[in-house]
């Protein structure tokens, strides 16, 4: 065996045996992320930035759609699954032995970089223009986390009065639910489910907040043609003002009992609950949810029951 390739064994055999044995005397915490992006890409993200931290960095795949990162910089040692969510997202789950302090500065790493994409798309949407009537909308986005047990669950709202009301689906809530509401503007302010529609899977968040942007219910309209451009704006994955833009693939299906459009268009999770604008930024929906298995097939609950629902008592 060529010493270049016998060096490069042992190495690998070292780095794997000296995490092994750093995790089990040292003891190790466990973080699972969820990111708006690919998997390849997000492994280039973080190995650059180990890399750059100044870790030796190694990686396999042990199955289809599933990467494994090891790095190990003195007595600072990672392990690191990348598992593809979808084609478009990646669950990161990442163990580090407790003297690691360095786990949040990565986190924050990637969080900058996928703003950075959405800023960079957003400029994008200008060149192919995205109606100035839709980017005007961003502001009135707002993101929304919410508990279920151990479990934090993160979705789409936006506002429809200055004065602290916010629309967004309902599944991921109930009555007494209390949220947490991230505003655009860099405040996160406490919110309360003061209405809530489980057929329908629309709610009212309350927060005590003076809004300044929002969206009026009555610059809206469901008058909606086969192929029409739609775009949503929306909050997916803690990325605020993220904008993607699709058609109308048909008629709308009835759910329940309830219409509902259906859509062509990229939804990462996080989604739901983003309201969707035509060209002239006049609301037509709000975004329900995707069908399993795609990222670009969707539902949207329709203006004329989001305004029904918002304006009973």
């Amino acid at each position: 065996m060529p010493v270049s390739k016998r060096f490069s064994y042992f190495a690998v055999l070292l780095l794997f045996l000296a995490f092994s044995f750093l995790s089990v005397a040292t003891g190790s915490e466990l973080s699972t992320n969820l990111y708006p992006l690919p998997m390849t890409e997000l492994k280039a993200v973080i190995s650059d930035w180990l890399l750059a931290s100044g870790f030796e960095v190694m990686s396999s795949a042990p199955q289809r759609g599933q990467v494994d990162i090891n790095a190990i910089k003195g007595q600072d040692v990672w392990q690191l699954s990348l598992i593809a969510h979808s084609p478009l997202a990646t669950k990161v789950m990442a163990q580090k032995t407790e003297n690691g302090n360095q786990d949040q500065l990565l986190w924050n790493h990637i969080i900058q970089y996928v703003r950075g994409l959405s800023s960079d798309a957003q400029q994008e949407n200008r060149r192919t223009k995205i109606p100035s009537s839709v980017l005007s909308r961003v502001e009135s986005v707002v993101c929304i986390k919410t508990t279920e047990g151990e479990k934090t669950i993160q979705f789409s709202g936006f506002a429809i009065s200055g004065q602290g009301a916010i629309i967004c689906t309902a599944h991921d809530l109930n009555d007494h639910s209390r949220v947490t509401v991230a505003l655009n503007d860099g405040r996160e302010v406490e919110g309360r489910v003061v209405k809530l529609d489980a057929l329908r899977d629309l709610a009212i968040v309350l927060v005590e907040a003076h809004l300044k942007a929002f969206v009026d219910l009555r610059n809206g309209h469901n008058h909606l043609d086969e192929n029409e451009r739609l775009f949503s704006v929306g909050c997916p994955m803690n990325v605020f003002g993220v904008i993607q833009s699709g058609t109308l693939s048909g008629a709308p299906r009835r759910l329940d009992g309830l219409p509902l459009w259906q859509v062509n268009m990229v939804m990462h999770p996080g989604s739901s609950g983003s309201p969707v604008f035509d060209a002239a930024g006049n609301l037509v929906a709000i975004i329900k949810g995707r069908y399993r298995g795609t990222d670009s097939l969707g539902l949207l609950i329709p203006f004329e029951t989001l305004l029904a629902f918002a304006k009973e008592n």
